[in-house]
């Protein structure tokens, strides 16, 4: 989660699987992103630097009647630098870039449902592209990933807020994407070697406050 999007990042120690489930074992990172509210509004960030290095941001929030909206979008450029030392380099090897790219994008809303009810809902998705240097003898691997995040949440204040149980829906899947081109350094038998891996997580908790 890009820190843009972040309002603030508890954390707790120890055993905490009464409140955060049979996972908090050890302690809990808590991440809350940022909430719309107020008159709404928007911002735009540009950014240049050296290496060809770009920075660009959008930025929404506010607040439509009961209906609270955070939206953002941003992207990151570079060329980079040779991650490789020179004193690593094989003898007739050139220096070469190892670039980055990164986007991602997110939006929250938040709505009451009642008096004592409130729903929220989260998607973030974050793409990134970075040139590897596996190794000093091979120097044009590169990496694509690509990450979603997700949540729905139902949360109850009752009992003049002593009670305040919370529902939460979430999904997230992560896919990355290894290529190794083949090169003047891979001897006679030049080949691609291309590895890819796809994870999903699906979950459910109810929590008790």
């Amino acid at each position: 989660i890009p820190l843009d999007n972040v309002e603030r990042i508890e954390v707790l120690r120890g055993p905490l699987a009464a409140l955060y489930g049979s996972q908090a074992m050890g302690g809990v990172i808590n991440i809350i992103t940022r909430k719309g509210g107020g008159a709404p509004g928007a911002s735009i960030l540009a950014e240049y630097g050296t290496r060809d290095s770009f920075r660009g941001r959008f930025d929404a929030q506010g607040a439509v009647g009961d209906l609270g909206f955070a939206i953002s979008a941003g992207a990151f450029d570079t060329d980079g630098d040779d991650i490789t030392p020179p004193r690593y380099r094989p003898d007739g090897s050139d220096r070469e870039e190892d670039g980055y790219t990164r986007f991602n994008a997110s939006a929250r809303i938040d709505v009451p449902l009642g008096e004592n009810l409130d729903f929220t809902a989260f998607g973030e998705i974050v793409d990134t592209e970075k040139d590897l240097d596996t190794s000093a003898n091979d120097p044009d691997s590169h990496e694509e990933t690509t990450t979603i995040n997700s949540y729905a949440a139902l949360k109850g204040y009752f009992f003049e807020g002593r009670y305040r149980p919370s529902l939460t829906l979430s999904y997230s899947r992560s896919e990355r994407d290894d290529t190794d081109d083949p090169d003047s350094l891979d001897g006679f038998f030049p080949t691609t070697v291309r590895t890819e891996r796809t994870g999903e997580v699906y979950s459910a908790a109810l929590q008790n406050d």
